[in-house]
């Protein structure tokens, strides 16, 4: 997905959030942001 969303010109960026089950905690979705490669958004110094 992040190769597909590259080549389309969109580059991860931030999570925003997730939901687990409140049975065993099991990932149930995770929400993340991507943005337009040109925008003129400073690097994080974050590794993804």
């Amino acid at each position: 997905m992040l190769n597909l969303l590259d080549q389309l010109g969109f580059r991860y960026y931030d999570e925003t959030g997730e939901w687990r089950s409140p049975i065993d905690g099991t990932l149930l979705q995770k929400e993340v942001v991507f943005i337009r490669q040109d925008l003129l958004v400073p690097q994080t110094s974050r590794k993804i």
